[in-house]
């Protein structure tokens, strides 16, 4: 049978509809992704390619992060940087050390002061100041053959623009799959770092011999001063040099 509707019963069923559509919007917007937030404790196989004006340099490494303990390491197959930030406060130190002889030992060659005040800022960190309060996501993309979601944010000095972060996570998971830096200090263009995490594990129980200085390190890494080779603008161009220095 044809059913007359009142004005007023109209007006029930356009706010019941009005609702159901508001209540949807709200829905979408309440599953928007959350940046996620990584373990202190972590480490990761990771391939990077720093990128300057100068020169282009690539480096596979095993990574290790311990902000309980304020350090981090990246050990590659001859050579490894240590930072150690609860060494020379306030500053820290960042020691590069080369692996050589049969059997293999550690060689600590000389040390710098880290351009950054703490681990969460270092190269591969995940845990920055500025990555828990700035990070915004932009997007889904498929990134080293995994679905994932990305998130940007600056690292900046104040208002003058210094760095351009871009990080891609597995989807709904605290896993970093690549992270692009892309290096402008003072607004002029130097390059990018690009970082591919694979093998990426939470909460590892790390050895302690990957802290280990070596025998050398009463020596040059133990001056009270840093060394003169200390002379890049910050640690991954310093880092680039000193491999590109290293290797034919």
């Amino acid at each position: 049978k044809y059913r007359r509707w009142s004005s007023g019963k109209l007006a029930m069923r356009s706010a019941v509809v009005l609702f159901c559509v508001t209540a949807l919007v709200a829905g979408a917007a309440v599953h928007t992704p959350t940046p996620p937030v990584f373990p202190l404790v972590w480490s990761s196989n990771i391939a990077i390619e720093v990128v300057t004006k100068t020169q282009r340099q690539k480096e596979d490494v095993v990574f290790y992060f311990d902000g309980p303990n304020n350090r981090s390491a990246s050990i590659g197959p001859s050579e490894l940087v240590i930072d150690d930030f609860n060494a020379n406060q306030p500053m820290g130190k960042e020691y590069y050390i080369r692996v050589y002889g049969n059997p293999p030992v550690r060689h600590c060659e000389y040390w710098c002061e880290p351009d950054v005040p703490m681990v969460c800022d270092v190269f591969a960190s995940l845990c920055s100041l500025d990555y828990k309060n700035k990070a915004k996501y932009s997007g889904e993309a498929v990134v080293n053959g995994q679905p994932t979601y990305e998130w940007r944010w600056g690292e900046n000095l104040g208002p003058i623009p210094m760095n351009e972060l871009h990080l891609w996570a597995v989807q709904n998971a605290s896993v970093p799959v690549a992270m692009r830096r892309d290096i402008h200090p003072f607004g002029k263009d130097d390059g990018y770092a690009w970082t591919n995490f694979t093998q990426f594990a939470a909460n590892p129980a790390i050895p302690a011999t990957v802290w280990d200085l070596g025998p050398d390190a009463k020596y040059a890494c133990s001056d009270p001063e840093p060394s003169s080779q200390c002379q890049a603008a910050d640690s991954a161009t310093r880092r680039a040099r000193w491999l590109r220095q290293a290797k034919p």
